[in-house]
């Protein structure tokens, strides 16, 4: 994978969720802050997410939302999912 392949996906993910922006997990739907973002060896894009539990966790762009999962949520919403 060449470099401008990784940054146009790292690109593509900062835009979409920015440092600083409130999430919540799709599966619990835990609250966290965006803090940081990160490409594993194999091009893959993660964010990392401060949900307040002392250790940041890398988390993949699909299991987070930037609304608020009802607490009756199976984490399977993104299925409903309409453009």
């Amino acid at each position: 994978m060449n470099t401008a392949l990784i940054l146009k996906r790292l690109g593509c993910v900062i835009d979409e969720y920015p440092a600083g922006s409130i999430v919540y997990h799709r599966a619990n739907g835990a609250r966290g802050v965006i803090v940081e973002w990160c490409v594993d060896g194999t091009g893959f894009v993660l964010i990392c997410v401060d949900y307040g539990r002392g250790s940041w966790e890398k988390e993949l762009p699909t299991s987070l939302s930037a609304e608020r999962i009802s607490p009756d949520s199976d984490g399977e919403s993104w299925k409903e999912h309409k453009e």
